[in-house]
């Protein structure tokens, strides 16, 4: 064996190894832009989630309230006709 045959042999090593690191290469990229892609849809999802819950929190809020005024106008209403119960019988 020569010294050229053995520089064509290491050459020919390299160019495997080489050729075998940017199929690595290639892999990463393509499992990365994949991640990317997943990481986007999952912050949509929670950004969509989150905009729910804050209309989901936002209604419940005016619910609330509103149950609230509703509850208070009817113990009012009862209160009074407690109150005008008990005159009637103090004017008895």
């Amino acid at each position: 064996m020569t010294k050229i045959d053995s520089i064509h042999k290491v050459i020919e090593r390299y160019d495997t190894r080489v050729n075998d690191m940017q199929k690595q290469i290639d892999s990463l990229v393509s499992i990365n832009d994949s991640q990317n892609q997943q990481n986007e849809r999952l912050n949509n999802e929670l950004t969509d989630l989150t905009d729910l819950h804050q209309l989901e929190m936002s209604t419940l809020k005016t619910d609330l309230r509103k149950l609230e005024e509703k509850l208070l106008y009817n113990l009012n209403e009862y209160w009074a006709e407690i109150i005008e119960r008990l005159d009637k019988l103090d004017t008895r």
